[in-house]
Formats: C-alpha cells, sequence, structure tokens
C-alpha cells in the first residue's frame, strides 16, 4: 500500500513540475480574432518569486535592457478594449508574455541575449511565443489576406 501512495504522489509532483515548466503558462495568445489586426506585447509582467526561481536573469551585453517597460500589458489591454467597444465586438489576435524582460525580452533574436542561454525553460518560453505569433499571423492571412501585425 505504501508503493501505491508514493507512486501517486511521484506522479502527481511529476505532473505539477510538468505544468510549471510548460511555456505556455508564460504566453497569453488569442488565436482567433473577428479583425485583422495581431497585436504583441513582447514582455511584461512583474517579477516575481516564481519566475526568480524558475528563470535566470538574462546576461548583460550590447544594448541589453533589463529594466521593464511601464504598461506594457495594460496597453496591450487598453488596445483590445477600444478595439472592442469602437468595433462593436472586433477582437483581434493576441501574444503576450507574461514575464518581466529581465528574464525574457522578444523584442530580441535568440542569439542576442534575448534570455539566458543557460536556461533552458526561457529557450522554450522564447520559442513559443514567437511560433504563437506565426500562428496568429497566419490565422489572421487566412481570415483575412490584408492584416496587419502591432
Amino acid at each position: 500500500m505504501t508503493h501505491n501512495v508514493n507512486c501517486v504522489t511521484h506522479q502527481a509532483q511529476t505532473l505539477r513540475m510538468s505544468l510549471e515548466l510548460n511555456p505556455a503558462k508564460f504566453v497569453t495568445a488569442r488565436f482567433h480574432g473577428n479583425i485583422p489586426i495581431v497585436l504583441c506585447a513582447p514582455h511584461g509582467g512583474a517579477p516575481s518569486k516564481e519566475h526568480e526561481r524558475m528563470f535566470r536573469e538574462r546576461e548583460d551585453g550590447d544594448n541589453v535592457v533589463k529594466k521593464g517597460d511601464l504598461r506594457t500589458q495594460e496597453l496591450l489591454q487598453k488596445i483590445d478594449q477600444c478595439i472592442n467597444e469602437q468595433f462593436h465586438g472586433k477582437k483581434a489576435y493576441i501574444v503576450r508574455l507574461d514575464i518581466h524582460r529581465k528574464y525574457i525580452d522578444c523584442n530580441r533574436d535568440g542569439n542576442d541575449g534575448a534570455f539566458n542561454s543557460d536556461c533552458d525553460l526561457a529557450k522554450q518560453v522564447w520559442r513559443y511565443y514567437h511560433q504563437c505569433i506565426e500562428t496568429c499571423v497566419q490565422n489572421a492571412r487566412e481570415d483575412y489576406p490584408s492584416g496587419r501585425i502591432l
């Protein structure tokens, strides 16, 4: 009986860790919009103990900015809200990174200080963010061939 309890406990811990380390946990995306606009926020969120535990701070280098942008997340939400109100319920496609820029900056190339190269999770999140943009752009182009990325 003890073996079964230990096995279930181990499985629960493994599941919790896999959910914790899932890149999708750190990216908010709306893959289906109904207006030909893709809104992106390549970094944001406040530094947290969870992020501090899971990510390594980006290395210093040429033009590496680690200070957070003021209100990046809020600006994206406000633009989305305005589109919705001004265009009678329209929703843009959205990709938003929910991690402070000192850990990941998706504005940067993956080989140019976007994340700490020793942090596999940061690399996975960076890659997932850009895959989400590609998916949104592809969906927008299929639905609206003249769409724009903002």
